[in-house]
């Protein structure tokens, strides 16, 4: 009877020693797969950073784009108004021309 009870407390211990094993062979395996982990959200960080910084340059670029459409915009007005001032000139000159052409032709008949 004593020996049945040693070979089953040594049948325990071998069960014991296959699932610490067995335990420590998945312990490996979440080991790794956390370092996995790590690298990849290493990774990303890095990556967000490298667009954060472009994402930077690109509102800079496109505030100084927006400063350059409104400073254009206000020129073109400018050479609108200019524009629509020569025209409203030339006008009253040929209708001063018409008028002085029409005194002078009717002062010769």
């Amino acid at each position: 009877k004593m020996s049945q009870k040693v070979l089953q407390a040594e049948n325990q211990y071998l069960d014991i020693q296959k699932q610490k094993l067995k335990t420590d062979d998945h312990i490996k395996e979440v080991s790794k797969s956390l370092n996995q982990l790590q690298n990849d959200k290493e990774k990303l960080e890095k990556s967000n950073t490298e667009l954060t910084k472009q994402l930077e340059k690109v509102q800079i670029e496109v505030e100084v784009l927006s400063v350059t459409l409104k400073d254009s915009q206000s020129q073109m007005n400018e050479v609108k108004c200019n524009f629509n001032d020569s025209q409203e000139k030339w006008r009253d000159l040929e209708s001063t021309l018409r008028r002085e052409l029409a005194n002078n032709t009717s002062s010769l008949t």
